[in-house]
């Protein structure tokens, strides 16, 4: 499902957030287990993923846009899912145009799925 719909306990944890960068942190204080299962369940939905170091959950870009988006509508959107964009990562498509023996040609990758 590209779009999930978000609680208000869940908005109220995100207005609380802050942002800096491509950083979210959430509020200070330890949130019940379900409420932060909840809200990580947004966040990850919305692109963001728990990073130990950065203290807080980061996005590939600013998810200023996002997170305003979120609060607004009260749905979080999957971009990838809604728009079916999975790339391969740089290195697995590196690998695969060496094993096939392709490289210098242009090849369409085939799609998955139904």
């Amino acid at each position: 499902m590209a779009d999930a719909k978000v609680t208000g306990e869940v908005l109220g944890v995100l207005k609380r957030a802050t942002i800096t960068d491509n950083v979210l942190i959430l509020p200070p204080g330890q949130l019940a287990r379900p409420l932060y299962e909840a809200v990580n369940k947004a966040l990850v939905n919305a692109g963001g993923r728990w990073n130990k170091g950065a203290k807080g959950h980061v996005f590939p870009s600013d998810p200023r846009p996002k997170l305003g988006l979120m609060l607004e509508t009260g749905v979080s959107v999957d971009t990838k899912k809604k728009l079916q964009a999975f790339y391969s990562p740089a290195a697995v498509a590196a690998r695969v145009v060496e094993l096939a023996e392709v490289s210098g040609q242009n090849v369409l990758e085939p799609s998955a799925g139904a």
